[in-house]
């Protein structure tokens, strides 16, 4: 079966989409970002354990692509520094995986095959985050509210 065509308008919104998922982003550089996604693609693949040389932020992009809902920590859990450096590496794969699903399963639901990652940029990552965001009861700075869709407002060229 060939592939469905978008039309010009959607294939440009998921080029540029990819090639935002693919650079270098606020908090993370191009590299790490690649392996967040390799990592995740793994496991909606069907990957049963995590890369074990993608470290915590593998770990999260894994956990987070194959099982989400899993991820319910306590509040005492989460009180320790090292879960909060653990929490930022969790949204930080949150929000790109969130991205990348978007882009990965409207190619899959086009009937073509995943975009291929480029060889990434060594540019570092842009470190443009909001400067009202703060850290509250979350895990990550956010603005106003703090509910799950917010975490992204802190990183406006992610959201």
């Amino acid at each position: 079966m060939l592939p469905l065509l978008p039309p010009p308008v959607r294939r440009e919104a998921v080029e540029r989409a990819w090639a935002n998922l693919a650079g270098p982003g606020p908090l993370l550089t191009a590299a790490e970002r690649h392996q967040v996604i390799r990592d995740a693609r793994d496991a909606w693949a069907g990957a049963p354990l995590p890369n074990s040389s993608s470290a915590v932020r593998g770990e999260a992009a894994h956990w987070l692509a194959a099982d989400a809902e899993g991820l319910r920590p306590t509040r005492s859990w989460a009180t320790s520094r090292l879960v909060v450096w653990i929490g930022c590496a969790i949204s930080r794969s949150l929000v790109l995986l969130a991205r990348l699903s978007n882009v990965d399963f409207y190619v899959r639901g086009l009937g073509a095959t995943e975009l291929p990652l480029p060889e990434p940029s060594t540019a570092p990552p842009t470190g443009h985050i909001d400067p009202a965001a703060a850290l509250t009861n979350m895990w990550v700075p956010t603005i106003g509210q703090t509910f799950a869709p917010h975490v992204v407002d802190a990183l406006p060229a992610e959201g």
